[in-house]
């Protein structure tokens, strides 16, 4: 998990993007997904395959404390979204959020707000 803040995860991905001929995934890790990777192989060794695994949650923030690995803050992923489409409005994006509805309302706000490209977008149910 990089031990990075709001700002500098927003800045490497908009330095990752300006460098990359493939896109990059950014997993907002909370305890809640942690849990389900160690059930599901899938999700772990997609979230091992990460170009950026941020802490978005305390429950993270309070297991980096107990490893003496402290992170600066939780990153969350609505948060780092936000601030990448302010300072990149020009990205290229996919939202896969939460519950159903979520990531229509997302796309609908970073469309209407940022004028920003949504390539496309699924709620984070997949069973």
């Amino acid at each position: 998990m990089a031990a990075c803040d709001l700002a500098q995860a927003c800045n490497w991905c908009i330095q990752h993007a300006k460098q990359a001929d493939e896109p990059h995934l950014v997993v907002t890790l909370n305890p809640e997904i942690v849990v389900q990777a160690q059930q599901d192989e899938m999700l772990e060794r997609t979230i091992q395959a990460a170009s950026l695994i941020v802490a978005d949650g305390v429950g993270m923030l309070w297991a980096a404390r107990q490893l003496a690995k402290p992170l600066p803050e939780r990153v969350t992923g609505v948060d780092l979204m936000f601030q990448l489409l302010e300072h990149a409005p020009h990205l290229r994006v996919f939202l896969l959020c939460s519950k159903p509805g979520a990531a229509e309302q997302a796309a609908e706000v970073a469309q209407a707000r940022y004028g920003s490209t949504i390539v496309g977008h699924h709620h984070g149910y997949f069973d």
